[in-house]
């Protein structure tokens, strides 16, 4: 048996997943050449996907914020750390990528 098929059972037997979940979870097209787990500030090379991670109980119950950007910054203040995907005059005024957002934290 494949080790994905374990996992998956034990992770089912657990009541982890549900096995019926199973085909709608994100997968690659192909597995990657290397998966490097390291701090952003010491990777030695540009990463393709960037993981953001807080501490426990440091997330908000805020849901992800869109406009007006600014407003992610008191937001942070009163509930901790918020996401913002920027509103348009931020993306215009910043030059912010399509596929960038802010993680907003006191």
């Amino acid at each position: 048996m494949p080790q994905w098929e374990q996992t998956l059972g034990l992770m089912s037997g657990i009541g982890y997943i549900r096995m019926e979940v199973i085909p709608g979870v994100f997968q690659l097209k192909a597995s990657p050449a290397a998966v490097l787990h390291a701090p952003l500030g010491e990777t030695p090379m540009a990463p393709s996907v960037v993981l953001a991670a807080t501490r426990a109980g440091a997330m908000s119950s805020l849901p992800l914020m869109g406009r007006p950007t600014c407003m992610a910054l008191p937001a942070a203040v009163a509930n901790g750390t918020v996401t913002s995907a920027g509103c348009t005059g931020n993306r215009v005024y910043t030059d912010i990528g399509e596929d960038d957002l802010y993680i907003v934290s006191e």
